[in-house]
């Protein structure tokens, strides 16, 4: 069925072709981060940061569920399905429907204004129909990865009542040194992960189906810890910098919509490059002569780097200037 599914939304899809491909950019991609960067400095704040760690948290969940579970994805295995987007990872459970449902599904609980609850829907369930027409992603993977973040929104917001009044009784020294470690047992889950994976032998018609029908992305490189391990670090950066603020009584919210206005437009010139920049810049291609402990650590040192500057070096050059 999944099969049939993927060739038939592929032979009567094409005309939508690009629509599709931009729906798809709706979930994890440097369009949504820098979008959510925005309503972080623009919108509630304190709302944000919770929406910016569901995002980070599902962002490295996907990566080590896909490393655990080593399914691949439908055009590396189906002669008759097209790969129509790079999709190096493993397949299971989709990213795109996990990250997505996670951040929209968060956005549903805080407006509970039916055309915006009717557009995140829509955005889900429409990212989920654009990775099965892209080829990337059967009907289960997607189901699976829209389960997965249902799941983390059931046990997010039980967790952060248990615990939040618990963290904030910390002296702010104690909550960085919490936040750092939980950073670091972040990155060690997704390290343990690909421990893990690398007893798998990825079958060679896997391999050689998909650089045949995909050329010019090369080889498969389904082990890569580039998205969780820079997840793990902006983690620590985000939040070491978004707990600051707090402790120094730092008011981040915008004054009108003029300032809204260059916030955005500032910030977006400083931050746009840096999203943009790390998605096409430091691939697994570009730095395939780095060690991979150098690599690593590069990557780690990115989101502790991006999500500082998110959270607390913009706000206060947004304070300075008294927008």
């Amino acid at each position: 069925m999944d099969r049939q599914l993927t060739i038939w939304l592929q032979e009567h899809g094409s005309s939508f072709h690009w629509p599709l491909r931009f729906v798809s950019d709706l979930g994890p991609s440097p369009l949504l981060s820098l979008g959510l960067v925005v309503l972080y400095w623009c919108w509630d704040y304190r709302v944000m940061s919770r929406v910016w760690m569901i995002y980070l948290v599902s962002s490295w969940l996907t990566v080590c569920l896909k490393l655990v579970l080593q399914y691949p994805r439908p055009y590396w295995i189906f002669p008759e399905v097209r790969g129509l987007s790079h999709a190096s990872g493993f397949g299971m459970p989709s990213g795109h429907s996990l990250v997505t449902t996670a951040v929209w599904g968060e956005f549903f609980r805080l407006r509970k204004i039916s055309y915006v609850r009717a557009a995140c829907v829509a955005v889900i369930l429409g990212v989920g129909v654009s990775r099965i027409y892209l080829g990337v992603h059967s009907l289960a993977q997607v189901v699976a990865g829209i389960v997965c973040a249902l799941g983390l929104l059931g046990i997010y917001p039980l967790l952060e009542r248990r615990l939040s009044s618990r963290f904030q009784a910390f002296t702010i020294g104690k909550q960085l040194t919490v936040i750092f470690l939980g950073s670091l047992a972040a990155a060690s889950a997704a390290l343990a992960a690909r421990a893990f994976a690398m007893n798998f032998d990825l079958p060679d018609e896997w391999t050689d189906r998909a650089l045949e029908k995909r050329p010019r992305d090369g080889p498969l490189n389904p082990f890569d810890l580039r998205l969780s391990i820079i997840s793990a670090g902006t983690v620590l950066g985000f939040l070491g910098g978004y707990r600051l603020l707090v402790h120094w009584n730092r008011d981040q919210r915008a004054r009108d919509w003029n300032s809204r206005l260059k916030r955005t437009l500032l910030g977006s010139l400083i931050m746009g490059p840096i999203v943009f920049g790390e998605r096409y810049g430091m691939t697994a291609e570009t730095l395939a002569g780095w060690p991979m402990t150098a690599r690593l650590a590069l990557h780690y040192t990115f989101g502790v780097t991006a999500g500082s500057l998110v959270s607390l070096g913009l706000p206060m050059l947004f304070h300075r200037l008294r927008w």
